[in-house]
């Protein structure tokens, strides 16, 4: 059954895989993931932490991560990024439009709205995303890195367009 020490639990263990360059398939498998009963939201916050570290660990950047209960609880946030001092709460919403969103958000709470990618199995409120545009967009949309920045990443690591195109298809309803 679902509750948020679990997800953290899953978010925390994807970040260090991912900064520890495993891939998310063997993550996935190592901690059971098709066996839980999280949703696709959930599912997606637990990829995202991955790709997080798999960025890190391969820019060996000096971006913080924050994964916790109290950000959970207390901020109502599902990541808390740090880079150069700046801080920016990212909260994730994974398939859900303005429109069908009832939360009021405080002002320094970041909404990233992602969508699924076109394998996704379910109905689409809004457009589909491949995995690599999804960290791309959540990476500048922070204010923590220029456009350039990121590309430069993706251009140098030819694996690493791939291999999160691959996770973020582990979401399939």
């Amino acid at each position: 059954m679902y509750n948020s020490d679990n997800l953290n639990y899953f978010k925390k263990a994807a970040f260090a895989s991912g900064k520890n360059l495993i891939p998310f398939s063997i993550f996935a498998e190592q901690v059971c993931l098709h066996k839980t009963d999280l949703q696709s939201g959930k599912i997606a916050e637990i990829i995202i932490a991955w790709m997080l570290g798999y960025y890190i660990g391969i820019t060996k950047d000096n971006l913080y991560v924050g994964i916790s209960n109290y950000l959970d609880y207390q901020k109502g946030v599902d990541f808390m990024l740090k880079r150069f001092g700046m801080k920016r709460y990212i909260q994730i919403k994974f398939n859900i439009s303005i429109e069908h969103d009832r939360r009021q958000y405080d002002k320094n709470i970041i909404v990233f709205r992602c969508g699924p990618d076109k394998s996704f199995k379910n109905n689409f409120y809004v457009k589909a995303m491949t995995g690599d545009t999804v960290l791309i967009n959540l990476l500048e949309q922070s204010g923590l890195y220029n456009i350039e920045e990121i590309y430069e990443v993706f251009d140098e690591v030819e694996e690493l367009k791939d291999l999160i195109r691959t996770a973020w298809r582990y979401i399939k309803n």
